[in-house]
Formats: structure tokens, C-alpha cells, sequence
């Protein structure tokens, strides 16, 4: 959490700044457009966070799962210690 809290403030800085550098007739409007894509990116990568988490989750209760039918069904995996 604490890589993403730095992650933040970076981006928030570099949208800052690249904000600043733009050239435009109406520059308010192109700030407040270029603001916006950085939080719908930054949006879109914490939700893509979450997401990769749920799929590990699911994959471990999955194998546990698959682990628990074998054992029901006598189906034994290869063991390489035994």
C-alpha cells in the first residue's frame, strides 16, 4: 500500500505538470480533460488490482476444491517426496 501511495502522488505530479506544458487556446478546458484521464487511469489501475486479487483467491479455492474431489473420487496426485 505504501508503493501505492507513492505511486499516487507521482502521477498526481506528473499530471501536474504535464498539465502545465500543454499548449492550448482553451487551456482550462485541456487541463480539466487531461485531470480526468489521469484519475479514470488511476481508477482503472486500482480496479485492476482488485480484480488480479480476486483471481488468485478464486484459483486457490479452485484448487482446493479440485484437491478435495480427488480425494473423494481416490484419485491421488504424484507426490516426488513419497
Amino acid at each position: 500500500l505504501n508503493e501505492h501511495g507513492a505511486a499516487q502522488e507521482q502521477l498526481n505530479n506528473l499530471r501536474d505538470s504535464y498539465a502545465k506544458l500543454l499548449g492550448h487556446q482553451n487551456l482550462k478546458q485541456k487541463i480539466k480533460h487531461v485531470v480526468k484521464l489521469k484519475d479514470e487511469n488511476s481508477n482503472l489501475k486500482s480496479e485492476v488490482l482488485k480484480l488480479r486479487a480476486q483471481l488468485t483467491k478464486r484459483k486457490q479455492s479452485e484448487a482446493k476444491l479440485q484437491e478435495e474431489l480427488n480425494k473423494v473420487l481416490g484419485i491421488k496426485h504424484f507426490d516426488p517426496s513419497k
